[in-house]
């Protein structure tokens, strides 16, 4: 008995020689061939026909469905292979339109589809929101949170359903939560809600079982107002560094810190402000430098509104006053005046995003270095800034802040400490 053969059109529809004995499939026309895993000894009559077709399944998984031939007859097994082929795409493609019209209940399963959603799959085009890469993490950071409480209530994460989670695992999700700060906790419940919305919009009717909850009040570790001797302190020892101050192979010198500190400073800015500050930026009023103001960007505005249609960024007004108005002079305003230049660290080609994660890490370095605690933290020149701005101007200084409420202010910004010192003078009968 001769050996089974093939043709080009056998051989793109999937169809191979098989040999029953050595499970073997091969094409006889490649005797070495890439599809041929090793020679086949055995008699002809062993051989037979086999079609093997990969199809898409639900899940994004592939399977294979294989049929063996009764013929010897290429051009009859090339006939029913057709056949073949198209009745398992059929089928395959009615299991996938099945599963999908099922709505999937495992949380798992929905979370990914939420996500799915946030990332603009299967939304208009005009309702798309551009999310930048940090806010994703945070939805994934939410989820972990989630998953961490399941696991400390004995659960399994992956086994919960979107429509039954139980009170243990709401207890166990708050109490992790109430580790971290109030406006973590906000923003999780909140994406938890939003999870919830979304897929009763979609047809699931389930309550939210996080809604209503009030977050607890966790211990605030904001930044407590730095003094001057810290800050000057600090600047020191950034002036006396050097190129041998590392951590591990990143180094902590630059030498653009100080000045880079001094703008932070007089501006009370947030460090994705200061050092986008150009000297374009500075504006004059009635010719003079004295009294006028640089035009500085709202970075936290922008950053939480950005995705939303018809977004304009938004400005704040940093006031120039003498000790501001000196630096700018010794930065080079005169020469530098309606440039592109940036007010620090001009000279630097890293991304200015790049360039406040190295001024955090330095003053972190230098701090450490002159024996100051963890609680002198940079953003604490900015409550520093504010407070002496509330109390030079009182509720005025939101035009300087950019906050539209006093209340942002003193519940964020405001070091009272300042105003107990003046209580040490105060008399009540003079």
């Amino acid at each position: 008995m001769r050996s089974l053969v093939l043709n080009d059109i056998a051989y793109n529809i999937g169809i191979r020689v098989y040999c029953n004995d050595c499970k073997t499939l091969f094409d006889p026309r490649t005797e070495k061939g890439k599809v041929r895993k090793k020679e086949c000894t055995h008699a002809p009559a062993k051989q037979v026909y086999r079609s093997t077709i990969c199809v898409p399944f639900y899940g994004g998984k592939r399977k294979r469905k294989a049929h063996k031939f009764d013929s010897r007859n290429l051009d009859e097994v090339i006939n029913e292979g057709f056949s073949f082929k198209q009745e398992v795409k059929n089928n395959a493609t009615q299991a996938v339109q099945s599963k999908k019209q099922e709505k999937p209940m495992l949380l798992i399963d929905c979370l990914a589809m939420f996500l799915d959603y946030k990332h603009g799959v299967g939304v208009a085009e005009h309702l798309k929101k551009e999310l930048d890469p940090g806010t994703l993490r945070e939805f994934n950071g939410h989820i972990t949170k989630w998953k961490d409480a399941t696991t400390l209530a004995g659960e399994d994460f992956e086994r919960l359903r979107a429509d039954s989670i139980s009170e243990e695992n709401i207890s166990a999700t708050i109490k992790h939560l109430s580790t971290w700060s109030n406006s973590t906790q906000k923003k999780a419940f909140g994406f938890y809600n939003q999870f919830y919305r979304y897929l009763n919009k979609n047809g699931y009717g389930i309550p939210s079982p996080f809604e209503g909850i009030e977050v607890s009040d966790a211990p605030s570790e904001d930044a407590r107002a730095i003094t001057n001797d810290e800050f000057e302190k600090v600047k020191k020892a950034m002036e006396c560094g050097s190129s041998d101050d590392r951590v591990k192979t990143r180094k902590r010198h630059h030498d653009w810190l100080v000045e880079s500190m001094n703008l932070a400073a007089l501006t009370g800015r947030r460090r994705e402000e200061f050092m986008l500050a150009r000297f374009s930026d500075i504006r004059l009023i009635e010719g003079e430098i004295l009294g006028g103001f640089i035009w500085m960007l709202d970075s936290k505005y922008s950053r939480q509104n950005k995705h939303k249609i018809g977004f304009k960024p938004r400005y704040t007004k940093a006031p120039i006053f003498p000790e501001l108005r000196d630096f700018l002079l010794s930065q080079g305003y005169e020469e530098q005046k309606d440039s592109d230049r940036y007010i620090v660290a001009g000279d630097e080609v890293k991304q200015r995003n790049t360039l406040a994660d190295n001024l955090t890490d330095s003053f972190g370095f230098y701090r450490g270095k002159v024996g100051l605690k963890d609680e002198v933290k940079l953003k604490g020149l900015r409550k520093k800034y504010i407070t002496r701005m509330r109390n030079e101007f009182g509720d005025n200084a939101n035009f300087f802040t950019g906050h539209k409420s006093s209340r942002i202010d003193m519940k964020h910004y405001y070091d009272d400490s300042e105003i107990f010192e003046k209580v040490k003078e105060f008399k009540l009968w003079k």
